[in-house]
């Protein structure tokens, strides 16, 4: 009696969801979590006219186009590879020089490493890296599949608990558009990682 006390103040704490539920009904969040690892890398190459002061006259030394060139012909030479970049943008002028950024995605975080600790190449102001996880459909199926699993293995537990058993499956509510994410490794920890969550709130015929 205790817990039928229990579980019906736990239901009514959500007035949207105590609206719907019958007397002969559990309904229960099913969650899943997991720790993913960043399966590719994103490099923005950030170029920039080099330029010169002659006469009190700015002259441009090195276009940002000679810049992006060698670098590529660098990379190449050191066999890390022959990269064909992504426009990202043109920067226009910035402080009268003209710049722009172009990107490669990688899926091998050694060859991230050396091509940032290794290219030196004069107009290329920075090199910065963005962590890419995998959020295909296939992956946020399998996470909910796996929340599923989760609800029906609470409710057979609770309806135990109850000396009850479940029955047919009544209702699944997805409201995740998106796993939950929290990020848990720093931005230079080259396995950097986030722990993803996924909740669905699913409702079980209750059985005597």
């Amino acid at each position: 009696m205790k817990l039928k006390v229990a579980l019906l103040i736990l239901i009514l704490s959500n007035q949207f969801y105590a609206q719907e539920l019958k007397e002969n009904q559990i309904r229960v969040v099913g969650q899943y979590r997991e720790t993913l690892q960043a399966n590719k890398f994103e490099l923005v190459f950030n170029f920039q006219d080099v330029v010169s002061m002659s006469n009190g006259e700015k002259q441009v030394i090195k276009n940002y186009e000679e810049a992006k060139k060698e670098t590529q012909n660098y990379l190449k030479a050191s066999k890390i590879g022959d990269f064909n970049f992504k426009l990202v943008n043109i920067n226009g002028q910035q402080y009268g020089n003209k710049g722009a950024s172009y990107s490669l995605i990688l899926d091998n975080i050694d060859k991230v490493n050396q091509i940032i600790q290794d290219t030196k190449i004069i107009g290329l102001n920075n090199i910065t890296v963005k962590y890419l996880f995998d959020k295909s459909e296939k992956y946020l199926n399998s996470m909910a599949s796996k929340a599923l699993d989760n609800a029906k293995e609470k409710a057979n537990f609770i309806a135990n608990k109850a000396n009850k058993k479940i029955g047919k499956l009544l209702i699944i509510d997805d409201r995740t558009n998106m796993p939950s994410i929290n990020l848990l490794s720093d931005k230079n920890d080259k396995n950097i990682e986030q722990e993803v969550g996924y909740s669905l709130f699913v409702t079980y015929e209750l059985l005597d």
